[in-house]
């Protein structure tokens, strides 16, 4: 999107700084232009921090990186991006759609910010969960996880782009060889029923899914939406009205229409 030119002379004003994820302005705007600034920001990526000793718009990656980019007169909004991340209510709701059994192998294929890693470690139930992640900027905060054992592992890549049944060679962990016991997820919204298409073949007999995509699944007409409600009728449901269509304005999306599919895969 364009910025427009009295929001980006504030931007390359060598008074806003940045740290860590920080991005400050301080000089002093008049209340509309500050207004035009701020929705620049915040559809970025940003949200205002007040605390004491922030006093900023806080983004989930090096703020400076934010802000060359916003110099350059565009930026690509997350939802632009595909990249719509669940609050922790929208999570919760979507893991009590699954059975979580002690020693499964979860896949989480588009890791986003980890919100659903988050909430299944939350349950303490002792799974091994793999990720995968396309954004360099959030795989790199997402290796976090790894390193404090919350996840087994995390690949950086398009998860469209990778091949089952073979995830020792894509992971490269020891005895990797099998499919999933259950794939968990909040798909790109740009591409959600092609993510789940692909998510199934990733799945072992008997496993299970959870995702949660926008109600447009159950009217588009399209061929990837056909192919994914045939699926649906024959291996799992549609679950409507399980998430308030206000649920995701913590991610800065104010109404969106959702729905939740469950899949489980046949033992034969």
């Amino acid at each position: 999107m364009k910025i427009p030119p009295e929001v980006l002379e504030v931007l390359v004003n060598d008074q806003v700084s940045t740290d860590g994820p920080l991005l400050r302005l301080p000089m002093r705007l008049d209340r509309a232009l500050y207004e035009k600034v701020n929705r620049v920001l915040m559809a970025a990526g940003g949200r205002w921090d007040g605390s004491k000793g922030a006093r900023g718009h806080r983004f989930d990656r090096p703020a400076a990186q934010v802000l060359a980019q916003l110099r350059t007169g565009e930026y690509t909004t997350a939802k632009e991006q595909g990249f719509v991340p669940a609050p922790p209510t929208v999570a919760a709701e979507l893991l009590s759609c699954v059975t979580l059994i002690p020693g499964a192998r979860v896949l989480e294929p588009s890791a986003g910010d980890g919100a659903l890693v988050r909430v299944i470690a939350a349950t303490g139930v002792d799974v091994e969960i793999d990720m995968v992640e396309n954004n360099v900027e959030r795989a790199q905060e997402l290796r976090a996880l790894v390193t404090d054992g919350t996840a087994r592992s995390l690949y950086q890549a398009d998860f469209l782009g990778l091949v089952p049944p073979d995830p020792q060679s894509l992971f490269d962990l020891p005895g990797c060889t099998e499919l999933y016991d259950l794939v968990v997820m909040n798909p790109p919204f740009d591409a959600q029923a092609r993510h789940v298409l692909h998510a199934w073949k990733w799945l072992k007999p008997g496993g299970q899914l959870a995702a949660i995509v926008s109600a447009g699944l159950t009217f588009r007409e399209d061929r990837i939406h056909g192919d994914l409600r045939a699926l649906i009728e024959e291996c799992g449901t549609i679950l409507r009205g399980r998430v308030p269509d206000t649920a995701f304005a913590p991610s800065r999306v104010a109404h969106v229409t959702t729905v939740i599919v469950t899949l489980r895969k046949s033992q034969a």
